[in-house]
This record gives structure tokens, C-alpha cells and sequence, in this order.
């Protein structure tokens, strides 16, 4: 039976119960009592629930056989922004003019920790104190792809997983490809060359590793060891001493002419740089490159004679300094090089191909 009450519309059961109201003041329809749950269904010409909002369930069930569900949510300008799809399994947001899709995900104090913006066809994953992170697992539930916000880290592969990354160009050949299992890169593919440039903080090429002409490219001038510096002279030693062993294995400047324990041109003087550095060790203190092979600036003394270019080069008594051989039967043993600039007089920087002999 039913009975209004002041602006309210009251459908009772058997036991006299409000199971339906209609409220105008509050503009409420209530289905269900304490003990009676709820349900409107809603059945299309054949007599089909299409629409069903259960309150025992919690449930609002859209569609029925041969009726796809689905549910549109509009804007203030009528347009629709949302829609749910049940004859193609799909959730759209956005999409009518002016309108953009977003999803947002917020944690325990309301901070938006997961967005979905397609304005900016981005996924924005973290945020307010909480690093983002993205996992994939296998069927069997391992946790093969893991990408941490926190330490910046992409990690591929796990225990009994090897990780791989494959890149492919427009023609679908993977033209690079990382392989886990033999710890492996891969560069370039048939009818495609592979190259590896590593570049300075200039942005022009140091290394180029070259897969077309089977080349190694390095843009720096000389081929160099570290060796041990006497730790006294080690901080003021500058690039482009002339070096020699002393009695304890280290290497100090040169200060005699025409010494047989030459060892080579600290590299690195003007615009000539290391091209390969041998010898790198943890500890490098009272360590230093020395050039020997290839080009490089070396400290110079004129004062026993002009030096040319194509004169070769010994050791001088001017600490540090090479000089012009002027006497052959003492230069054997001693020569560092041969020079690739002049120096008239006095004491300067020149150009040398090193040529230890």
C-alpha cells in the first residue's frame, strides 16, 4: 500500500514498512528497508532488466542479452566526457571538443600519486614525497620489468628470466639490442650499419665506434699510460713535461741532456687530449698519463739550438724540457720524438710525434 506524507510519497510492504519513498524535499527516491535490500530495474519492449541498480549487491548492472551496457557522463555544456562501453570493454574520457581525458589516483591524504593526461600523453607516475614505480610480472608471478622512480634505475629480466631490449627501425630489423644472457649490445643489422658515438661535453664526437668501415675513431691525439708521479712533484708537475724513471720506479722531470731513462711527454698539454689511457687504477693519487705513442705538446728548449720541424728530440737540462739532438752518439736510447713545429729561441710549447728510440 502507499501513503504520502507532507511532500513524500511512501510505499509500504506487508508489515506497514517504507520499502519506497519518494522524497520531494530532498529529491530522493529510496528502494529497500533494514531488513529488505533494495533493487530498480529498469526492462526494455522485451521485457529485459537492461538497467538494474541492486542494493544488496552494491551493483549497478547496465545491459542485458543481446543489449550492450553502457553509461555517458556530459558536461555543464552538454558534451559527453565520459563513457563506458560494454559492447567493446572500453572506458573513455575526453574526446568531445575542448575536452580532454585525465585520471587521477590519489593516496591516503589526497595527493595525487597516479595521472593519466591525455592533453600531454603522459602517464605521470609519483609525486609529493613518493617515488614512482612501474612493475610487469610473468605468468608466474616474477617480476621481470621494473621501473623505479626512486633511483632512476630500468631493470629487465630476474631470476630465471634473462632481460633483453630490442629497438627496431621503420622496416622492422632490430638495429639495437640488448641481450641478457650473454651480457651482450648489439648494433646495427643487415642492410643496416650499426655505429656507437660517445660524445664530450661539448657535444662533439670523442669516440666513434664505426660498423660500415669496421673502424674505431678516436678524436684525441696520443696513445698514453698512467705511471707513478714522485709524490712531491705529483700536484705541480704540468702537462707536457718531458719524464724519467728515477731509482724508485716513479717518474720525476727531466733535468740531464740526452738521458737514456726518458719515459715519455705528460699527456694532455694544449690541444692535444689522451685519445687511450692505459693502466687506470681505483687509487689514482700521484698518477699521471704519459703519452707514449702519437701526438702531443711538449715543453721545449732552444737554447742548444733551434728546433725544426722533423728535428728529433731528446732530453734537456731545463727541467721538464726536450731539446734538438745535436750530438747522435748520445742520443741513442734517449730520443723522444720527433718535432712537428719550430721553436727559433728561448723556451716554448711545440707540437712532437712521440717515437721513444
Amino acid at each position: 500500500m502507499s501513503e504520502t506524507i507532507a511532500n513524500r510519497l511512501d510505499v509500504t510492504n506487508n508489515a506497514s514498512n517504507p520499502v519506497i519513498s519518494l522524497d520531494a524535499d530532498q529529491g530522493i527516491i529510496s528502494a529497500g528497508t533494514r531488513n529488505e535490500s533494495g533493487r530498480l530495474d529498469l526492462k526494455d519492449d522485451r521485457n529485459q532488466s537492461t538497467v538494474q541498480i541492486d542494493g544488496e549487491n552494491a551493483r549497478i548492472s547496465l545491459g542485458n542479452n543481446g543489449v550492450a551496457g553502457a553509461l555517458d557522463v556530459y558536461n555543464n555544456q552538454y558534451r559527453r566526457t565520459v563513457k563506458i562501453d560494454g559492447e567493446d570493454s572500453s572506458i573513455r574520457l575526453g574526446g568531445s571538443m575542448g575536452a580532454n581525458g585525465q585520471v587521477f589516483v590519489a593516496d591516503e591524504n589526497g595527493n595525487t600519486t597516479v595521472s593519466l593526461n591525455s592533453r600531454n600523453a603522459s602517464i605521470n607516475l609519483g609525486g609529493d614525497g613518493k617515488s614512482g614505480d612501474v612493475y610487469i610480472d610473468d605468468h608466474q608471478n616474477r617480476r621481470t620489468i621494473n621501473l623505479n622512480g626512486g633511483s632512476a634505475d630500468v631493470t629487465i629480466g630476474t631470476d630465471g628470466v634473462n632481460g633483453g631490449l630490442s629497438i627496431m627501425d621503420s622496416d622492422n630489423r632490430r638495429v639495437l639490442g640488448f641481450t641478457g644472457s650473454r651480457g651482450l649490445l648489439a648494433v646495427g643489422n643487415s642492410g643496416q650499419s650499426g655505429q656507437v658515438t660517445v660524445r664530450n661535453t661539448d657535444g662533439s664526437h670523442a669516440i666513434v665506434l664505426d660498423g660500415s668501415s669496421g673502424d674505431i675513431v678516436l678524436n684525441n691525439a696520443d696513445f698514453a699510460e698512467d705511471f707513478d708521479i714522485q709524490p712531491s712533484i705529483s700536484k705541480k708537475v704540468d702537462r707536457g713535461a718531458v719524464m724519467v724513471f728515477t731509482q724508485e720506479g716513479n717518474l720525476k722531470e727531466c733535468d740531464q741532456e740526452y738521458d737514456p731513462k726518458v719515459a715519455g711527454v705528460i699527456s694532455g698539454a694544449g690541444r692535444y687530449k689522451p685519445g687511450i689511457v692505459m693502466d687506470k687504477q681505483e687509487n689514482s693519487e700521484n698518477r699521471l698519463p704519459v703519452a707514449l705513442s702519437g701526438k702531443v705538446m711538449v715543453k721545449a728548449d732552444a737554447e742548444p739550438g733551434s728546433i725544426q720541424i722533423g728535428d728529433l728530440l731528446t732530453t734537456s737540462s731545463v727541467k721538464g724540457h726536450a731539446r734538438k739532438v745535436t750530438d747522435a752518439s748520445q742520443a741513442l736510447g734517449s730520443v723522444i720524438g720527433k718535432a712537428m713545429s719550430c721553436l727559433d729561441e728561448g723556451k716554448g710549447m711545440i707540437s712532437m710525434l712521440v717515437a721513444l728510440q
